[in-house]
C-alpha cells in the first residue's frame, strides 16, 4: 500500500484530520437542528465571533460540556427551558453534523499502519468524540478510532487548535517525525497552509474526493 502520487515518495509519516477526512461531516445538519430549535439566523451566529470563541475554548478544552452547553441554550428562544429534554435536544444538534465512516476506510486505516506511521490530529471536543466513539462501537464493533492509528491527538486533550503552529510542532515534537518525511490530510484549506509553513507536505481533501483515493 502506497500514495498514488510519485511526489510522496519519500514519506514515512501520515497525519490524518478526523471530520471530514476519516468521518464525514455534515455541518448543514447542524445548521438545521438549531433552526429546528428557534435559533434565528443560525450561518450568520455559527461564523460570529462570540460563537466561534465559544467553539475554540471548548475544542482547547477551556471549557467543558455543560457550561458549552449552558451557553449555546443563551441563543435559544427566551422562553425556552433549561431542563434536561431542552439539553438532550441541544446535544443531538450539535452532534447532527457527524456522518459516517465506512468499513473500507478502517480496513484502509488498518493496512496503512503497517507502512506508514500513522497519525489523527484532529480539533474536536468531548461530545463529538463520546458520539462517534458509541458510533464505532455500534457499527464497526471498536470502542474507538484508536486502534487504527499509532496515535490519537484531540485538540481539547492538547490545550491548542489547528492551524495554529504549536498543535503540529508538539506532534512533530512528541513523535520525532521529520517534516519532509511526513504527508498531512485535512480537508480545511487554513489548516493545510499552517502545516506547509513548517515544510509538512500536504493534501488538500475536497469532496467528494475521499482518501481511498489517494492510495493504491
Amino acid at each position: 500500500m502506497k500514495l498514488i502520487n510519485p511526489a510522496f515518495s519519500g514519506i514515512k509519516n501520515i497525519i490524518f484530520d478526523y471530520g471530514g477526512v476519516v468521518i464525514d461531516i455534515h455541518y448543514q445538519r447542524t445548521q438545521q437542528a438549531f433552526q429546528d430549535l428557534g435559533v434565528a439566523n443560525v450561518p450568520a451566529l455559527m461564523t460570529g465571533p462570540a460563537v466561534n470563541d465559544l467553539f475554540y475554548q471548548f475544542e482547547t478544552g477551556n471549557i467543558g460540556a455543560e457550561p458549552f452547553l449552558n451557553r449555546l441554550w443563551a441563543f435559544l428562544p427566551g422562553e425556552t427551558m433549561n431542563d434536561g429534554d431542552t439539553v438532550y435536544k441541544m446535544v443531538q444538534a450539535w452532534n447532527a453534523m457527524l456522518g459516517i465512516i465506512p468499513a473500507e476506510r478502517l480496513t484502509l486505516l488498518t493496512t496503512l499502519k503497517e507502512h506508514y506511521n500513522t497519525f489523527l490530529l484532529s480539533n474536536t471536543n468531548t461530545l463529538h468524540i463520546a458520539a462517534v466513539d458509541g458510533y464505532l462501537k455500534r457499527e464497526h464493533n471498536v470502542n474507538s478510532i484508536h486502534p487504527f492509528f499509532h496515535k490519537v491527538y484531540y485538540s481539547y486533550e492538547m490545550g491548542m487548535r489547528k492551524p495554529n503552529a504549536d498543535i503540529y510542532e508538539s506532534v512533530l515534537q512528541k513523535e520525532n517525525l521529520n517534516p519532509a518525511e511526513t504527508l498531512f490530510i485535512d480537508d480545511n484549506e487554513d489548516n493545510i497552509n499552517a502545516a506547509k509553513a513548517l515544510g509538512i507536505h500536504t493534501i488538500h481533501l475536497i469532496e467528494p474526493q475521499h482518501i481511498l483515493e489517494l492510495f493504491a
